[in-house]
């Protein structure tokens, strides 16, 4: 998706600092955060940044298109995690400031719509943000981004393996094994039992 390297480079500056403590790779990291935190100030109060326009989520909610230009949702978690990872490895409170805004946009875009609208749009896209809103939720001890993230469970994919039916025929891999890593994510946020049968069915299944 356009853009979604920015959060990979992000996660890249923060995991070599952490790794060596280099200034200058910090620093690059810490410069982008910036501009970010910039780009995201001018475009409004509702905490939205990424780079492609608001308006890109329609297409999540027009049945007419059969596919998407890019997918939004999946790109948006590359940056939040990147800012996480600046964070925590990183030691920039601004990182913190710039992805805990851009969850309060995605509360009020997900929250103005149904469950069942919801699940509607995960059959389109989705990604792993629901672990970044978990892992923001443990940062911050706030649960408010835990049931943001909740919000991003897919029930057509975790309830069979909630059962212990393999289902994973020909899904795509690199959507769905995100949304296996956010149920752990969340077992590991709640001791709720569920969560924890869905990613040992799966790699039970896998292995």
């Amino acid at each position: 998706g356009r853009g979604h390297w920015v959060g990979h480079y992000l996660s890249a500056c923060a995991l070599l600092y952490a790794s060596t403590g280099d200034p200058e790779i910090k620093g690059r990291g810490d410069t982008l955060v910036a501009g970010i935190a910039e780009c995201q100030a001018k475009l409004g109060s509702s905490g939205y940044v990424s780079a492609f326009p608001e308006s890109r989520f329609a297409e999540l909610e027009d049945s007419t298109k059969t596919s998407l230009a890019y997918p939004p949702f999946y790109t948006v978690q590359k940056l939040m995690a990147g800012m996480l990872d600046m964070h925590q490895h990183a030691d920039n409170a601004q990182a913190l400031d710039v992805v805990t805004k851009l969850a309060g946009w995605v509360d009020g875009w997900t929250a103005a719509r149904s469950e069942d609208r919801m699940q509607d749009i995960l059959n389109r896209e989705f990604g792993g943000i629901a672990e970044s809103l978990y892992n923001l939720a443990a940062m911050t001890n706030n649960n408010r981004w835990a049931q943001v993230g909740d919000r991003f469970q897919k029930k057509i994919f975790i309830r069979p393996l909630l059962e212990r039916q393999d289902q994973l025929r020909q899904l795509h891999a690199n959507t769905h094994i995100p949304q296996v890593i956010a149920a752990a994510r969340r077992y590991e946020l709640t001791d709720d039992m569920r969560f924890r049968v869905i990613p040992k069915f799966f790699w039970e299944t896998v292995v």
